[in-house]
């Protein structure tokens, strides 16, 4: 059930895309070359759509990192969510600190291979220096 909310948003988001795409002159081209709609989805649809679904996953790496603490409550696992509560309650900056480099490391890093996804799948995003 707490997954739904965030598949939901991933297919919306990439179903949006592939619908854009398909509205296209070049789509049409296609259509009227003969292509099936699973030839369609695959060969014209699929690549520039991933962009889109790539950037909603990195940026929902953050927001399971903020989650983390209402699953460890629900399930009584011990993780980095009840960790950050216990050392905010205690004070110790020191692990705050340690938490927030970890945290803000893993949304950089998830940020940089999102970007070289982007690039792997449709080279057209890559941006000119």
């Amino acid at each position: 059930a707490l997954s739904l909310r965030t598949a939901f948003v991933l297919v919306q988001a990439l179903n949006i895309k592939i619908e854009e795409i398909r509205s296209k002159p070049f789509s049409i081209v296609f259509q009227s070359l003969g292509f099936t709609d699973l030839q369609m989805f695959f060969k014209v649809s699929l690549k520039p759509s991933l962009s889109v679904f790539n950037q909603q996953v990195s940026l929902l790496v953050s927001q399971f990192l903020t989650g983390a603490l209402l699953v460890e409550m629900a399930f009584g696992i011990n993780g980095l969510g009840s960790t950050a509560l216990q050392a905010l309650l205690d004070k110790d900056i020191f692990l705050i600190q340690a938490l927030v480099v970890f945290s803000g490391s893993v949304v950089l890093i998830s940020q940089i291979l999102s970007n070289w996804f982007i690039q792997f799948v449709d080279p057209r995003q890559v941006k000119i220096k």
